[in-house]
């Protein structure tokens, strides 16, 4: 759901300002090729990928900077995700749009600390402030539970006793068989979602 509709944002647009929030190695960045004139790269993490070091919760940069800003898995890692939605906001041009996308279900992952999961009506608290908000379901209830089942496989511990080559060979049909299971979801049942993309324009 990401890709699309960032290729239909920047469809026959020229001289975009972007922010990527929390950034990693920056998936996105090549469908703004041709389109942006600048590309901003925000992190906790010093690399030489990155433009700048600093939190979400508060942008170092002047209001209507940005024609859009991108925030993919960073909010439920987030201390005050009410101030980074804000903060987000506060950057964007008007009629901006931010693309962003965290869990609704996950295991817990600290890096370097794991706080919140979100729903669709604690997106709409979030954005409230937004003059428009759209909430995308990242697959169904289906492929949520697989992916969580594949999650819990993947925790079992290596027992010390069994080959490991015959441990992980046991274990293959546990990854693979959920996964085709998941090809059956037709994505009507989100009461069960992993992730969600949140698309809002200021």
């Amino acid at each position: 759901t990401m890709e699309p509709a960032l290729h239909a944002f920047v469809a026959g647009r020229k001289g975009l300002r972007v922010l990527d929030i929390g950034c990693g190695f920056s998936p996105y960045e090549k469908i703004f090729a041709g389109h942006a004139s600048s590309y901003l790269k925000l992190d906790l993490i010093l690399r030489k990928e990155i433009s700048v070091l600093g939190h979400g919760e508060c942008l170092p940069f002047k209001e209507h900077s940005f024609d859009a800003v991108l925030c993919t898995q960073v909010l439920e890692h987030a201390v005050q995700p009410f101030e980074i939605v804000e903060e987000i906001r506060r950057v964007l041009k008007p009629r901006g749009k931010v693309f962003l996308t965290t869990h609704g279900i996950w295991k817990e992952h600290n890096n370097p600390h794991d706080d919140w999961r979100f729903t669709p009506a604690g997106f709409r608290e979030l954005f409230k402030a937004y003059n428009a908000v759209n909430v995308f379901p990242q697959g169904g209830s289906l492929t949520g539970l697989m992916q969580l089942f594949n999650v819990w496989v993947k925790s079992w511990n290596y027992p010390g006793w069994m080959p490991r080559f015959l441990w992980y060979w046991l274990r293959g049909p546990l990854y693979f068989l959920p996964n085709v299971i998941a090809l059956l979801d037709d994505g009507r049942d989100t009461h069960l979602v992993q992730n969600y993309l949140v698309i809002g324009e200021k």
